[in-house]
C-alpha cells in the first residue's frame, strides 16, 4: 500500500469527523498508519502495542477503526475493560457525533421501563419476544420498544459498521445468540464476528473471559434451585423428587469439598453435579416456553409473581451455562482446578489461553491489542493463546513516552526484603519508612499501595495520628469508590490500599507521590496461580512487574504533571533483573536506588 495515500485518508478522515482543533500527539499519526497498514496489507494477523499514558490510545483505536470501515470496508468491534473506559470513548464518540454503535452491556445496565426490571427481564423478554422481533416494523405488540434505550442502542450496535462494547457485553451477546428464523438468516440483530478487534487494556483479556468458566458452588445456589425444583414439581412431571434432586446436589458439593481428590475424582464430581442440576436446567427452559404464553393472560398481581419466578429462571439457565462451558472447554482433566474456602467451591480451568482463543480471539481476523502495560511479550501470547490461531504473526511495538519525568524519580530502597520469612520481621520497619515519607509529603495528596487489606489496617492502625487523619483506607470495591470521592476534595489526603494499581486517573495535585510497600507477587497459597505457574513458566514474574508498572503510571498523567514514587521491597531487584525487557527506557532512567541508612 501506498503510505502517502493511506496517510491522506486519514487526515481526510479527521478532518471530516473530528473538531477543527483536533491536533495528532506526538507518536499518533505513525501508530494509526501502522495498524491500517497492517490490517490492509495482512501482514501480521495480531498487533500488540504497548502505548503509554499520554499516547492516546483510545484516539488511536477510534481513528484508525473510522478509517478502516469508510475507505476498506473493515468492520470492527472496540472492547474495553470497564464502564469508565467505555464511558471514555462514549463521550468522545458523542462529542465527535461520529456514527458509531455502542452497547453499554444488558443485564443490570439497561432497565424496563414498563416493570423497572433489568433488561433482560423486561415484560417483552418474558412475553418471549426475540430483540430482532422488537426492533423491526412487524412489532405490534409492544410500542414501548421503539422509546426503549436498549432497543434503539443494540438496534445502532448491531447495524454499525464500528461498534464500541466492554469484553464482558461482547462475549455474553456472543455466548447467547438469539435465533429468529427471519432475521437470523441476515445477522442483523446478532452481535456477530467482524473482521477487526481492538482490544483496549489487552492485558486484562484472560481475567475478563476467565468468570464466563468459572461456576462456583455456594450453600445459597443449591437452596435457590430446591426451591425452583419444588415449585416446578408442582406443575409437571420431573425424573426425580425435589428431596432426592437437593441430596444429590448436597451429596456431590459435600464430596468436592475435600482436598484428598485426584483431577480425575473432582472431574467426575463435577460432571455429576452438572448432570443432577441439568435436570432442572433443561426443565426450566422448557418451562420458560410456558409461562412466556400464558404471561400476557395474567393479571398484574399475577404478573409481579412471574416476573419473579422469571428472574431466578434466568439466573439457573445462566448457572447451568458456565458449568456446560466448563466441561465444554476442558482439554484434560489436569486443567480442572478447585478452591474452596470456607462454604464456597469455585472451579477453574487452567487453560485460560484456551480459552481466551476460544471466546475472542477467533471471532475476528485481525486483532488489534494495546495496553500501556502489556508486559513480557511473550508471556502476554502464552497467556492469551496466540498460538491456537491458524496464522499466528504477532508484531509487537512500543510507543515512547511524550512526558518530562525529570520530576518524577522512581525511588527504590535496597535493605528490607519483604519475603514471606522476612515479612513479620520486617514490616513494622516498612511501616515506619512509609509515615517518614508521608512526613515529607506533609501538604500533598499520595498513594500508598498495599497487597492485602489486612497490611492497609495494620498500617492505618498504627500511624501517627497527624499521618492517620489523613489516610482514607477501604476494605471492599464499594467503600473504594466512596473514599475516591472525598480523595477529590480532602485536603493533603492519602489513599491506602491494595488495589489502587490501576483503574484511577489522579492528574496533578491528586497525587504527588506514591510508596510502593511490599512487591505484589501473586499469593501462591492459591492452587489456580500454583498451577498457571508451573504451566506458563514467565507469566508469574511478569504479571507481577505488570502490576508494578501499573501502579507507577497512576501518578504523572499528563505533559505537565509529576510524582515521586518510593518502592520499600528490596525483592523489586530480583524481580527487575528477570523481567527487565518490560520496563521502558524512560522508566528505568527514573530509577534512583537509596540506602535506608541514608533517609
Amino acid at each position: 500500500m501506498q503510505i502517502d495515500v493511506l496517510e491522506s485518508n486519514i487526515l481526510n478522515w479527521v478532518k471530516m469527523n473530528l473538531s477543527p482543533s483536533f491536533t495528532f500527539r506526538e507518536n499518533q499519526l505513525e501508530t494509526i498508519k501502522n495498524i491500517i497498514n497492517n490490517v490492509i496489507s495482512n501482514v501480521e494477523s495480531n498487533q500488540v502495542i504497548e502505548a503509554p499514558t499520554g499516547s492516546g490510545k483510545s484516539v488511536i483505536i477510534l481513528i484508525s477503526a473510522g478509517v478502516l470501515n469508510e475507505y476498506y470496508n473493515k468492520r470492527s468491534y472496540i472492547l474495553c475493560s470497564d464502564l469508565s473506559l467505555w464511558k471514555q470513548y462514549y463521550d468522545f464518540i458523542k462529542e465527535n457525533k461520529l456514527n458509531f454503535g455502542y452497547l453499554k452491556g444488558q443485564l443490570n445496565n439497561y432497565y424496563c421501563k414498563a416493570n423497572n426490571n433489568p433488561i433482560r427481564c423486561a415484560e417483552c423478554r418474558i412475553a418471549g419476544k426475540s430483540w430482532a422481533y422488537l426492533m423491526t416494523k412487524q412489532n405490534n405488540e409492544y410500542p414501548c420498544a421503539g422509546a426503549c434505550q436498549y432497543i434503539k442502542d443494540r438496534r445502532h450496535a448491531c447495524l454499525s459498521n464500528v461498534t464500541l462494547m466492554t469484553y464482558q457485553c461482547f462475549l455474553y451477546s456472543l455466548m447467547h445468540q438469539e435465533k429468529d428464523e427471519e432475521n437470523d438468516k441476515k445477522n442483523l440483530y446478532n452481535i456477530t464476528p467482524r473482521e477487526v478487534i481492538f482490544c483496549d487494556e489487552c492485558h486484562h483479556m484472560s481475567d475478563v473471559v476467565m468468570p464466563l468458566f468459572s461456576p462456583h458452588i455456594y450453600p445459597v445456589d443449591i437452596e435457590i434451585a430446591d426451591k425452583v425444583y419444588t415449585t416446578l414439581a408442582k406443575e409437571v412431571d420431573l425424573p426425580k423428587s425435589p428431596a432426592e434432586f437437593k441430596n444429590n446436589l448436597m451429596k456431590y458439593a459435600e464430596e468436592l469439598k475435600s482436598t484428598d481428590l485426584t483431577n480425575k475424582q473432582n472431574l467426575e464430581l463435577v460432571t455429576k453435579f452438572y448432570n443432577e442440576y441439568s435436570i432442572l436446567w433443561n426443565a426450566v427452559k422448557d418451562r420458560q416456553e410456558y409461562y412466556i404464553t400464558a404471561y400476557k393472560r395474567l393479571n398484574p398481581e399475577n404478573k409481579s409473581k412471574v416476573t419473579k419466578l422469571y428472574k431466578s429462571f434466568e439466573n439457573i439457565v445462566i448457572y447451568g451455562d458456565q458449568f456446560r462451558d466448563l466441561l465444554k472447554y476442558l482439554e484434560s482433566e489436569e486443567f480442572l482446578i478447585k478452591e474452596v474456602l470456607g462454604e464456597q467451591l469455585t472451579f477453574y480451568n487452567l487453560k485460560q489461553d484456551f480459552l481466551v482463543y476460544k471466546a475472542l480471539l477467533n471471532k475476528a481476523s485481525h486483532r488489534i491489542m494495546l495496553s500501556a502495560t502489556v508486559g513480557n511479550i511473550e508471556a502476554f501470547k502464552d497467556d492469551i493463546g496466540i498460538k491456537y490461531l491458524t496464522k499466528k504473526d504477532t508484531s509487537f511495538t512500543r510507543v515512547p513516552s511524550i512526558f518530562d519525568f525529570t520530576k518524577s524519580p522512581i525511588i527504590i530502597y535496597d535493605q528490607y526484603k519483604l519475603n514471606y520469612y522476612n515479612k513479620p520481621k520486617l514490616f513494622p520497619k516498612i511501616k515506619e519508612l512509609t509515615y517518614k515519607i508521608c512526613k515529607q509529603f506533609a501538604e500533598q495528596k499520595g498513594i500508598i499501595q498495599t497487597t492485602s487489606y489486612t497490611d492497609a489496617l495494620d498500617i492505618y492502625n498504627s500511624a501517627p495520628a497527624d499521618i492517620k487523619i489523613r489516610l482514607s483506607v477501604y476494605s471492599n470495591s464499594t467503600e473504594k469508590e466512596e473514599i475516591l470521592k472525598k480523595h477529590l476534595s480532602k485536603k493533603n489526603s492519602i489513599l491506602l490500599g491494595p488495589t489502587l494499581n490501576e483503574g484511577l486517573d489522579l492528574p496533578d495535585d491528586l497525587c504527588r507521590f506514591i510508596i510502593i510497600t511490599k512487591i505484589p507477587y501473586p499469593q501462591l497459597t492459591s492452587e489456580f496461580i500454583k498451577k498457571k505457574l508451573e504451566l506458563f513458566k514467565g507469566w508469574y514474574q511478569s504479571i507481577t512487574s505488570l502490576k508494578v508498572i501499573q501502579t507507577i503510571g497512576r501518578g504523572v498523567r499528563n505533559e505537565k504533571d509529576y510524582c515521586q514514587t518510593f518502592i520499600l521491597d528490596a525483592c523489586f531487584f530480583d524481580l527487575f533483573m528477570k523481567t527487565k525487557d518490560q520496563y521502558a527506557d524512560e522508566i528505568q532512567k527514573r530509577f534512583v536506588i537509596e540506602t535506608i541508612n541514608n533517609v
